[in-house]
């Protein structure tokens, strides 16, 4: 799932649009998130993953927004 999430981010973090970093090695470094964490009996498939950059990542799991990022998420992986 994360590589089928990579490829369609193309190298843009899914949520604000900004490319991710380059890596040592050239690649462009974004992290794969599952939106309805598995621990919550979300779905391991691409419907339920998103590539983010590393603070909207950080964002989704900490920030007091998480559940408002989650719907969001969940809209624009939809579409």
């Amino acid at each position: 799932m994360r590589d089928e999430a990579l490829l369609r981010a193309k190298g843009n973090c899914e949520h604000c649009g900004e490319e991710g970093f380059r890596t040592k090695a050239g690649s462009l470094y974004l992290e794969s998130h599952h939106i309805i964490p598995l621990s919550e009996k979300g779905i391991d498939h691409i419907s339920n993953v998103i590539a983010l950059c590393p603070n909207h990542h950080r964002e989704a799991h900490f920030s007091e927004k998480s559940s408002e990022l989650r719907k969001m998420f969940l809209v624009k992986v939809s579409s």
